[in-house]
Formats: C-alpha cells, sequence, structure tokens
C-alpha cells in the first residue's frame, strides 16, 4: 500500500518496533483509516474494523476474546462510543485484562493476548480523560498540499497534471479530491467546465461561496443559524470550515466568524 504525502506521519509508523494504541486525529477523509491498513499491510498484523457510533457491548466482547496475539483493533469514529462500551476498553488497553462474570456472579479478569487498538476521531475533545490517556501515540493529520491531493487523483484517474491540479485546487482532503475527480471525469469532456457545471467557481463550492455572501453581509451569526441557512447539518458547517480556514479565507475567534483579507479579495472576484 502506498501512501502518499504525511512524510513524517510515516516515517514515524514505519520505525515504530511495536505497535501503541494509536489515536489518529484529523478532518474526516483524510485517510486515518488508511494509515492504519497501512500500519497493518507494513507490520504484517491482522486487523478488525469496528464503528464507534453502532458498536455494542457484545460486540466488542466478542472481538476481545476472539483476539490472536499483537491483532490491531481499529475503531472508526471512536468519539461516538457508548459509554458502556467506551468503559469496556479501560483495563483490556492498560493491562490486557478483561473484567468478567461468572455464572455464580463472581467478578473474574480474563487474560486477553497482547493488541493495539487504534481509534480515529475528527473530534478529540469529545473524548473522556481516561480513554485519551491510554492512547501512547496520538497522531494528528495535517492539511495535503495540492500537489499531493494532485498525485492521489492521478493514481485513480488518467487524466492530465494540469486537470488533476484544477480537482485538487477545489479541495483539501484525498476523499473529496477523489470523489470531485470522479464526477467530472463521469461528464466527460473538459474538465473546467465540468467543475463549472456542478457548481465549482473560483476554487469553491457553491456552498462554500454562498457561507462567504453571508458572512459577508450579516457579519455576526450563530453557527446554528448559518447552517440553516446553508441547508446542512453542523458538522457539515465543520467541515466547511475547516476548508475555510485551511484556505485562509476565513477566521473564527471568540468575537464569532470574519473574511479574512484574503476572504474579502475572493469576495470581490467572485463579484465582477
Amino acid at each position: 500500500m502506498k501512501i502518499i504525502g504525511l512524510s513524517n506521519i510515516r516515517y514515524e509508523l514505519d520505525n515504530l518496533k511495536e505497535i501503541p494504541h494509536i489515536l489518529f486525529v484529523g478532518a474526516r477523509g483524510t485517510g486515518k483509516t488508511t494509515l492504519a491498513m497501512y500500519l497493518a499491510q507494513t507490520k504484517h498484523k491482522n486487523i478488525h474494523f469496528l464503528t464507534g457510533n453502532t458498536l455494542k457491548k457484545q460486540d466488542m466482547l466478542a472481538t476481545f476474546v476472539t483476539l490472536e496475539k499483537n491483532d490491531i483493533i481499529l475503531i472508526d469514529e471512536i468519539h461516538r462510543l457508548r459509554p458502556e462500551v467506551e468503559e469496556l476498553l479501560y483495563q483490556p488497553m492498560e493491562l490486557f485484562k478483561l473484567p468478567i462474570q461468572d455464572k455464580s456472579g463472581n467478578h473474574l479478569l480474563l487474560d486477553l493476548e497482547k493488541f493495539s487498538l487504534i481509534g480515529t476521531t475528527t473530534k478529540p475533545s469529545k473524548l473522556s480523560k481516561p480513554l485519551l490517556s491510554r492512547f501512547q501515540l496520538t497522531l494528528h493529520i495535517p492539511h495535503y498540499n495540492i500537489r499531493e491531493l494532485a498525485r492521489i487523483v492521478r493514481t485513480k484517474y488518467n487524466i492530465s497534471q494540469r486537470e488533476a491540479l484544477l480537482v485538487a485546487s477545489n479541495t483539501i482532503t484525498p476523499r473529496e479530491a477523489l470523489n470531485l475527480a470522479f464526477r467530472v471525469v463521469q461528464l466527460g469532456g473538459n474538465i473546467q467546465k465540468n467543475l463549472e457545471f456542478i457548481g465549482y467557481k473560483f476554487g469553491l463550492s457553491k456552498t462554500e461561496r454562498y457561507y462567504l455572501k453571508i458572512v459577508h453581509k450579516v457579519g455576526k451569526i450563530s453557527k446554528r443559524s448559518l447552517a440553516s441557512a446553508l441547508q446542512i447539518d453542523e458538522d457539515e458547517l465543520d467541515y466547511i470550515e475547516d476548508k475555510l480556514i485551511h484556505k485562509g479565507l476565513v477566521e473564527i475567534t471568540n468575537r464569532g466568524r470574519s473574511l479574512t483579507i484574503k476572504g474579502m479579495l475572493k469576495i470581490k472576484e467572485m463579484l465582477k
């Protein structure tokens, strides 16, 4: 498996003598799950895939008792675990022992095979301190540059470097770049015209341009009101704001949201 970009993270993972409990933090679509798969592949380990928001206590128990030595457990969206499932992780992560109750009601500790737990999250602030403290390594996934995103696009689609850069300039994550490339390639013909046809202009989607216009006209506005005006949920708004902040168009402070100088120039460009 080839990973494009993230050279510092790849170097650290490649040089691990043993795999600790790892928390990957980053925006959606940045490759957190891909990094976990890369680690499992390069270290020749089995990996068990679980999803935080759907994971039940019995599923977690079943995973623990079927572990083989040095397996990896991957929990995607670990910040969305139910409290009773999260609490079940504490002793296994720290002691490799699973608390159980026998038929007589006696509390016992079942020895587990040594394993590594990898969690992925877009919202580390929503993880409890007891869970956070059990991760020996926390890696924050940085934003990709446009050339890296273009290289990722070209690994899957047979388009020119210029066309790949056009697609990449409208995105900030590999998943977003690949999804956008799929749309414009499926339409056939000119990539630039296809981007405009599906609503991308000035390096922004229609929703992102509307966001800038609202903030420019209204000024202070609550997150809920802004999400309502854009007809998106607050998680989607978080992603858009992360993208606009990364592009240097918006800043968010205690006083609210405002356009940067670059954002004001973008508005002028859009109004021409």
